[in-house]
């Protein structure tokens, strides 16, 4: 998890603790939650997408605490899914997580990461909205959740630009 999303978590803490306690307890519960669930499976290889969607969207919950209505979360994965695919535990933060720091997020121009799957990939997808300065690190989460998956499955990751897009696909796997 980058840094700066503690940093910035804290400072986001401190402003709601001053203007209004019930959101800031909320937001330190959910901000409690996802770190509990980051140690929970943190020596796991996979992890049920029911409990990656649970950290993503106490993460993105966290991130609207931050950037508002500028952050937008799409998911369209059936149910059935949820509860019987496995991914590489904490896959989907990282990746969201990437949306966040290389797009711009504003009011003008808010960032919409559409998440959807069927029996076989998920797919995560957003329009890209460069930021003008380029931040270090860039594709280390990438290239650190392609590796997982060469190490414990056959099948491929892929991501990159098409179009206007943004596109991650990441197998989905049964125990």
């Amino acid at each position: 998890m980058n840094p700066h999303f503690l940093f910035n978590s804290f400072n986001t803490l401190a402003n709601l603790i001053e203007k209004n306690q019930s959101e800031a307890i909320d937001y330190s519960e959910r901000l409690s939650e996802l770190y509990r669930s980051i140690l929970a499976h943190h020596d796991n290889d996979f992890v049920l997408l029911a409990d990656e969607i649970t950290v993503l969207k106490n993460y993105i919950a966290i991130q609207k605490g931050r950037f508002g209505e500028s952050l937008q979360l799409q998911l369209n994965i059936p149910e059935h899914v949820i509860k019987t695919k496995t991914i590489v535990p904490l896959a989907l933060q990282i990746l969201i997580e990437n949306v966040i720091k290389h797009n711009v997020i504003s009011a003008q121009n808010p960032l919409v990461i559409n998440i959807e799957a069927n029996e076989e990939v998920i797919i995560i997808r957003n329009v890209i909205h460069p930021k003008m300065s380029k931040e270090k690190g860039e594709g280390l989460g990438l290239i650190n959740i392609k590796r997982r998956y060469e190490l414990l499955t056959k099948y491929p990751v892929s991501y990159g630009p098409r179009g206007n897009e943004f596109i991650v696909t990441l197998p989905l796997l049964v125990l």
